[in-house]
């Protein structure tokens, strides 16, 4: 198949090119793990990375155009209230 024919093959079954699928998925994925309700230390830097975003600024600029939130509002809202950023518990209040 040419490269024309599976960007077509895209647009008529996803709506979309294969790079914009991709980008889409990555960053579901991305959104994934920052939602995850995961003990232990887990950073916006590491999310992004891991699904190869390696400029930071440009990936919270496409998060927050696809989600409405910055990607650290995310991971903020998502993590457990009684567990600190570096995975040991809270002192009580």
């Amino acid at each position: 198949m040419s490269e024309r024919g599976l960007r077509d093959a895209f647009y008529t079954v996803r709506g979309m090119s294969p790079t914009r699928s991709m980008l889409q998925a990555r960053l579901q994925g991305a959104r994934r793990e920052l939602t995850g309700a995961r003990i232990g230390p887990v950073t916006v830097t590491d999310v992004a990375v891991r699904f190869g975003f390696y400029e930071l600024g440009r990936f919270a600029a496409l998060y927050r155009r696809a989600y409405g939130e910055v990607p650290s509002e995310t991971l903020r809202s998502h993590r457990p209230r009684n567990i600190t950023a570096a995975g040991s518990p809270s002192a009580p209040e």
